[in-house]
């Protein structure tokens, strides 16, 4: 399983950098240049900047449609320790959450003995949506 899936990880690599790339190229970096937070992640920032590391407390802020309290930590950790902005830090932890959840994909269709080529068309779908 572990050639299996290290095959398809030189695959992957290329492609899911290579469709990155594309996205952010349509998406004209709104997001990234406005330092623009789309639905619920305007809360999470303003989450965030209201979040005290030192003493693990939440002031008041107003409320996310979901609750997600360790996205924000984690990318605000994130920015803090790669000096990047909250929107890069935050679209970074996305990227490499999606590439974390593709290849537990691949690792549970091995287990299930679903066919290489279904699970490449499958995650191509995964990630052009």
């Amino acid at each position: 399983m572990l050639n299996k899936l290290f095959k398809i990880q030189i695959i992957f690599i290329p492609l899911f950098l290579g469709l990155t790339v594309i996205f952010f190229k349509i998406d004209n970096n709104i997001q990234l240049e406005n330092n623009f937070f789309p639905w619920d992640s305007f809360y999470y920032k303003e989450i965030i900047k209201d979040f005290d590391f030192k003493s693990y407390q939440l002031n008041n802020t107003a409320a996310p449609f979901n609750d997600r309290i360790l996205f924000p930590i984690v990318y605000k950790t994130f920015s803090i320790y790669t000096k990047f902005n909250l929107v890069y830090s935050a679209s970074f932890v996305n990227l490499i959450g999606v590439y974390i959840s593709v290849i537990c994909f691949f690792i549970l269709g091995f287990n299930y003995k679903i066919s290489t080529i279904s699970l490449l068309f499958a995650s191509i779908i995964f990630l052009s949506f």
